[in-house]
């Protein structure tokens, strides 16, 4: 797979330009929720979910559970007894533009009817396209799914379809303008499902907005790498626009050192990836972001050279990431975990000419779903 070429955008600039532009068109819906609230960590407001959709009742999740809430938006839900589709409207959206969609689940044995081995399973669509199989089988486990689409009309719908095993819910519903250069392979005809949580390699905490001006979501992981860092500014670029704190660390080999000075390096960079895989899904269509930018500044003599494979594929080669200057590569077509298991492995392998080991920043993985012919009216639930 071969690398794109880039727009070079500054950091600083694109995020007061996205401030600006994007704030006000946020969409933040705490459903089961009646009141409007400032989240203290983002500093977003959320609505309440009424006048995005009129079925449902309100609940609120079991006393047990309150003292576990990390999120003021699980306390509260919308639970869809009666009915096999009921639909959110989201909306103001512009028609032609790319959103990132975000629904979150937290059953918190709202119903007090929870058994440890009860399992929800009901279905999550973008309009009258499939997008997920919700599975939710602990009571105090939240699961989060998110989309990036072209909305085809002036509002986005989402909607919860009964499979018959168990009463579909919701806790939130979040809506995102992007940037039309972000994710260009996203198009009218077709959507992303982020199959695998972002991942901020040597990262130590989570970072979303304002970090990501666009309300991403970055999970840090750190195992047992060789982490790198610096506090100086990387350049990103115009296709993904990654977070200036999520580019500032990087992971090197287990047991490399994090010297500069040529050396011989531990050629080898394994990173085991998990996601399952939705049986709904007969063939997912993978593609994946890695992120790279040298967070160290090599001497004339030093060279960061590797070459990348998923799953024993050659996915890069003889990439060199540029000293404080993301470069992506992404998936030039889709790809599939041949065994088809949920496990999947990326291995980043020095050329014989390096003089140190290889290195990433950031991975994003998604699904790329077929986007039907939009429907005409809202109870076709259209897109």
């Amino acid at each position: 797979m071969k690398k794109r070429c880039f727009h070079l955008l500054v950091l600083s600039i694109a995020l007061l330009a996205v401030h600006s532009q994007n704030l006000g068109d946020y969409v933040s819906v705490d459903c089961g929720n009646s009141i409007s609230y400032t989240d203290k960590n983002t500093s977003l407001v959320f609505s309440p979910d009424d006048k995005y959709i009129d079925t449902g009742v309100n609940y609120n999740i079991s006393s047990s559970y309150v003292s576990q809430i990390v999120q003021g938006t699980y306390l509260t839900l919308r639970s869809f007894p009666v009915g096999n589709r009921n639909c959110y409207t989201l909306k103001p959206a512009m028609q032609n533009r790319r959103y990132l969609i975000r629904a979150t689940f937290f059953y918190g044995n709202y119903d007090g009817k929870y058994a440890t081995n009860d399992k929800f399973l009901f279905d999550l669509h973008m309009g009258v396209n499939f997008w997920r199989t919700v599975n939710i089988s602990d009571a105090s486990q939240a699961v989060e799914y998110e989309a990036i689409i072209v909305a085809l009309a002036d509002f986005v719908s989402v909607c919860l379809v009964n499979k018959g095993s168990g009463t579909p819910f919701i806790s939130s519903l979040e809506m995102r303008p992007l940037k039309s250069s972000l994710y260009p392979t996203v198009t009218a005809s077709s959507f992303f499902d982020l199959s695998l949580r972002r991942v901020d390699l040597g990262g130590s905490k989570i970072t979303r907005y304002p970090d990501d001006p666009y309300d991403r979501i970055w999970y840090p992981r750190c195992n047992m790498w060789t982490l790198v860092k610096t506090k100086l500014n990387v350049t990103t670029d115009g296709f993904y626009e990654v977070p200036n704190v999520v580019l500032q660390t990087a992971i090197l080999p287990i047991n490399s050192t994090n010297s500069t000075v040529p050396q011989v390096a531990d050629p080898t960079l394994n990173i085991s990836l998990y996601w399952p895989v939705d049986p709904s899904v007969q063939k997912p269509s993978y593609y994946a972001n890695l992120h790279f930018a040298d967070v160290q500044q090599l001497p004339p003599n030093g060279l960061r050279e590797f070459n990348v494979f998923w799953n024993g594929y050659l996915f890069a080669d003889k990439v060199r990431p540029s000293y404080l200057l993301n470069e992506p590569y992404s998936s030039q077509s889709p790809f599939q975990n041949p065994n088809g298991s949920d496990s999947h492995m990326l291995t980043l392998t020095s050329t014989q000419n390096a003089t140190v080991p290889p290195l990433l920043n950031a991975i994003e993985v998604f699904n790329l779903l077929p986007v039907k012919t939009a429907m005409t009216n809202l109870s076709d639930g259209m897109l």
